[in-house]
């Protein structure tokens, strides 16, 4: 028969140990979450685009439900374009407005160009930008494309 004071000891024993393995596998989550933390704070990072607001969705009535800015990007043509900078074609890119304060006075702009700051969500189904800040642009007379 074991004395008490062995069992105490084995009970003081068994505590701590379980204590120390909690406490890492507590520090081992804090680690994954602060790894999580800090992936989502750099895909949260501001960023600047200039493009046209055009409808992305209206309902039954016709009404506009939804809109997006569109972004145009020239991009090379080909492998070896390269060589020939002459060589480019344009891209259109959609960043569908998210909802955020901006959205109501941004559906008035419809058809209009503007300089759009804010948080670019990348979706399998799309991007969307939370706009934070954003400033109608006019466009360059000459060239036909907004003065930044």
């Amino acid at each position: 028969m074991k004395t008490r004071m062995q069992l105490i000891a084995g009970s003081i024993i068994f505590l701590l140990t379980l204590t120390f393995a909690h406490s890492d596998i507590f520090a081992f989550q804090d680690e994954k979450q602060d790894d999580k933390k800090e992936k989502t704070d750099k895909q949260k990072k501001e960023e600047t685009i200039v493009g046209t607001v055009v409808e992305a969705g209206v309902n039954e009535k016709g009404e506009v439900t939804a809109i997006a800015i569109e972004v145009e990007q020239e991009t090379p043509k080909g492998k070896d374009s390269g060589k020939d900078s002459d060589m480019k074609q344009k891209a259109v890119a959609e960043y569908l407005i998210g909802d955020t304060e901006k959205r109501k006075p941004l559906m008035e702009l419809i058809g209009q160009q503007i300089k759009a700051t804010g948080v670019i969500e990348l979706h399998e189904d799309g991007n969307t930008i939370l706009v934070s800040n954003y400033k109608v642009v006019e466009p360059d007379k000459k060239s036909g494309t907004a003065r930044k």
